[in-house]
């Protein structure tokens, strides 16, 4: 009995030695799985920024890009340059950069004396191809990417640069190879040692060092010693002075730069670094994610999505049917909608509601359906079966959603999400026999004859002789109303006395234009400090069937033309295609007044000679919406008002905070030289909703946009409101 409970306790004990056993092992597993976890799941350190504003240490670059829909405006002092600088992150994998250099007290000698210091326009990119984040973690980011690749290209670099981050200890190490300005073998690392103990307003704080293979020339002139100017220059004793002196300064005593990175409110970098183991370089930028910026200010004046008063008493005697557009116009309103019209049909029977609005607030077409579906959720009568609310802009409607009475009732009840009653209740193409024939009108809107608004009026050209930054600011007042519901006037009337235009050039002293000058004298049109009727025109819309549109218009279409114009435009709802075509015969202003001039000037070398011009242009577009990556592109093929022919792509990242970043590329039969390579024009241009600024919700854009240079070839004129611009924009992504 004794040897059988020793045997039970000796199998007890070794089950629970085994049990114990294996429950550690778990145990300790467990444990290894949640350290494994916590070590990845530090705070990744935010990368640091250059001095030319890429992610990178001092000079050279790192493969980390920015945060996903980040932007950045910044200023740097990098002997012997003063730089403005530009960085975007439209997609997670590609950043994008703009340089303005300014060589400081270097005179721009090619322009003669007396035409300020010199200065460079780049553009560069980098590409990541390989994210850590998708490999295991010895894997590091890899990246390959390109400076100055466009323009003079006087620093011109190809380079590859690996990254690996060490989060636990707060390090980041860079090595690459480039190849051009940037020659050979670089290296840098940043370190965060303090960033566990950072208080608001301090988010991070970055010590930098690299190894800097920058080719630094010993004189800024060494490849244009031959050069007239320059020879007279270094003569001046002044010139041989200075000359010495940057001889001096850019000799590199050694190839390390050591600094530190601030970065204040998650918004604002500050940066000082030693370089070349002689001189301070320093830069101060804003960096802000786009996708972040939709809620920079609370909007408290905006209304909250349509709850009360609720009304579901069905039409009939307690609630007539002529009351009802009335109260819909006040839930309407609130919510930043305009009701135009509304019908109803089936008095006898199933009765059905049509309500034309135009959107006067929300420039995401998701955020207006939304908006539309709590409203009539809450005041739609139990005895209406449908309703179809059709939106409006500018005269016309391109579609509408058609929202069912059981659907209502169970959004209403919390039996059916907001998603869900948005999928079934999708956009559908507007026909005019959806209103069935005899339908009772109990609503109509009078048009707008006259309505005033104020904005901004900002000029600026880049890269002048005459000072770097030229610029002119003032008010512009917009005034339009309609006629009927489709013919609409428009006029803008701009006044700028703060400017420093007047002693700007209409002439490019390196590379006058030796096409016809239709854009490149500008200049004359806005320098002139007096009020001046840049817009007055007339536009009627038409629809004739479902899916196509038709405009005409004429008038002054803008500060430098005037005209006749015709559109036609296909563009279905629910597709992400659009075709359509545009021509325009144009008269070309004069520099002020309404008066129109019949020549236009045409440089040979630098002597103006003037020609007969009646102006034409015409364009078959194509338009493409790519709802995966937020992105739209629209492709332009025909005659640019310079009489050259070719092609124009221009590609737009849409974000969710409703800024727009765009790029184009223009491609002509022009031959237009710049620096003795031929030109095609591109640039990029910015459209910010003022909403971000606002405390509640608006639909108003503020555009700014720029060439890489103002030149003639590839140029479109403005020729009233494009019916893309109507309809396309208004219609949700399919």
């Amino acid at each position: 009995m004794q040897k059988l409970r020793f045997l039970l306790l000796l199998l007890f004990s070794f089950s629970f030695c085994l049990l114990f056993s294996s429950s550690s092992e778990e145990m300790v597993r467990k444990l290894r799985e949640v350290k494994n976890w916590k070590e990845e799941s530090v705070y990744k350190v935010a990368p640091t920024t250059n001095l030319l504003l890429q992610t990178g240490y001092s000079n050279t670059p790192s493969a980390r890009p920015l945060e996903y829909g980040s932007f950045g405006l910044g200023f740097s002092n990098n002997f012997p340059y003063k730089t403005i600088n530009l960085i975007a992150q439209p997609f997670p994998r590609l950043q994008l950069n703009g340089n303005f250099r300014i060589f400081q007290e270097i005179p721009s000698l090619d322009l003669g004396s007396g035409y300020g210091d010199k200065s460079d326009k780049g553009v560069g990119l980098k590409i990541l191809l390989l994210d850590s984040n998708d490999f295991p973690e010895y894997v590091p980011d890899i990246s390959i990417g390109a400076d100055d690749f466009l323009g003079t290209k006087a620093f011109k670099t190809h380079y590859v640069v690996a990254t690996k981050t060490f989060s636990a200890h707060h390090l980041e190490v860079s090595a690459g190879y480039g190849k051009g300005n940037l020659d050979g073998l670089f290296a840098g690392l940043a370190w965060s040692p303090f960033q566990n103990y950072l208080v608001f307003p301090i988010d991070q704080f970055s010590f930098t060092l690299e190894y800097d293979s920058t080719k630094y020339r010993p004189s800024p002139y060494s490849r244009d010693l031959d050069h007239v100017e320059v020879k007279n220059y270094i003569v001046d004793k002044r010139g041989l002075d200075r000359y010495n002196f940057l001889n001096d300064k850019l000799k590199t005593k050694s190839p390390f730069n050591a600094g530190f990175f601030l970065r204040f409110g998650n918004f604002l970098n500050v940066s000082l670094a030693w370089e070349r183991g002689k001189s301070v370089g320093g830069q101060m930028a804003l960096v802000k994610d786009f996708e972040s910026l939709e809620n920079l200010i609370p909007k408290l004046e905006a209304p909250l999505p349509h709850t009360t008063p609720r009304n579901h008493q069905e039409i009939g005697n307690l609630r007539e049917a002529v009351d009802l557009p009335y109260e819909f116009n006040y839930a309407f309103k609130h919510q930043g909608f305009q009701i135009d019209r509304v019908f109803m049909d089936g008095e006898k029977g199933e009765k059905h509601l049509h309500i034309f609005a135009e959107n006067l607030a929300y420039w995401d077409p998701n955020k207006c359906k939304a908006r539309l579906m709590h409203l009539l959720a809450t005041l739609a009568p139990k005895n209406v079966e449908t309703i179809n609310v059709y939106l409006t802009k500018s005269g016309l409607t391109s579609h509408f959603f058609r929202f069912q009475k059981d659907k209502l009732i169970s959004f209403r009840e919390q039996k059916l999400s907001l998603e869900e009653l948005a999928l079934a209740s999708p956009a559908k193409n507007y026909q005019k026999t959806a209103l069935i024939e005899g339908s009772q009108l109990l609503y109509e809107r009078k048009s707008e004859l006259f309505s005033l608004s104020l904005s901004p009026d900002i000029i600026t050209f880049w890269g002048s002789s005459k000072g770097k930054v030229k610029y002119a600011f003032g008010l512009k007042a917009t005034i339009d109303g309609y006629f009927t519901n489709t013919m609409f006037y428009h006029s803008e009337i701009s006044y700028d006395p703060i400017s420093n235009l007047n002693d700007l050039s209409d002439t490019d002293k390196n590379n006058p234009s030796q096409i016809i000058n239709v854009r490149s004298d500008n200049i004359n049109y806005v320098k002139i400090k007096r009020p001046r009727i840049s817009q007055l025109y007339l536009q009627k819309n038409f629809s004739p069937k479902s899916e196509h549109y038709l405009r005409a218009s004429c008038g002054y279409f803008n500060h430098a033309y005037a005209g006749v114009a015709a559109e036609v435009l296909y563009a279905p709802v629910n597709s992400n295609l659009g075709l359509g075509f545009e021509s325009a015969l144009l008269k070309k202003r004069d520099y002020s007044g309404l008066q129109f001039v019949s020549t236009v000037r045409r440089l040979e070398g630098f002597n103006p000679k003037y020609e007969k011009f009646l102006g034409f242009q015409a364009f078959l577009d194509g338009y493409l919406k790519i709802p995966s990556i937020n992105s739209r592109v629209k492709l332009s093929v025909g005659q640019f008002l310079a009489k050259d022919k070719g092609a124009k792509i221009l590609f737009s990242k849409d974000f969710s905070s409703g800024l727009t970043l765009s790029t184009w590329l223009t491609v002509t039969d022009a031959k237009d030289k710049i620096n003795n390579s031929r030109y095609h024009d591109y640039g990029f241009s910015l459209s910010i909703p003022l909403d971000i600024f606002s405390t509640k919700s608006l639909k108003s854009q503020w555009n700014y946009g720029m060439s890489a240079w103002l030149r003639d070839v590839g140029f479109r004129s403005s020729t009233g409101l494009d019916l893309y611009e109507i309809v396309g924009t208004e219609q949700p992504s399919s």
